[in-house]
């Protein structure tokens, strides 16, 4: 990911924690698996507390995809989300937060919704 302005950070951190995910420019060093296809990543910071606390203790960014497949009907339970992916992924259960609907998408330098 590229480095972000003051400006900038504040600009995200309006949408933070919570369900807003940005698009940004990936930088030279992530990997093709890893931005699926385009020049951008897709980042964000929910407002779900265990996920909070772990990003506080390691200070470090981690990486998951969604289980929302595009165009197919979101995933909002483990036994879903288990018959889905069988044993493909690493699936942890617990809480995925209380939002009703998947996360907004956000290009970063256009400010163009992907996803509302």
């Amino acid at each position: 990911m590229q480095d972000f302005s003051t400006t900038e950070k504040k600009e995200m951190m309006a949408k933070w924690p919570g369900p807003h995910t940005w698009l940004v420019p990936a930088s030279d060093y992530c990997p093709p698996w890893l931005r699926g296809g385009s020049q951008n990543i897709a980042i964000r910071l929910p407002k779900v507390n265990s996920t909070l606390n772990l990003l506080n203790s390691i200070n470090f960014p981690i990486t998951s995809t969604s289980a929302n497949l595009t165009h197919k009907k979101s995933i909002k339970t483990l036994r879903a989300c288990k018959n889905l992916f069988k044993n493909e992924v690493k699936i942890i259960d617990g809480r995925i937060g209380t939002e009703k609907k998947p996360t907004t998408i956000q290009d970063f330098v256009s400010k163009k919704i992907i996803r509302k």
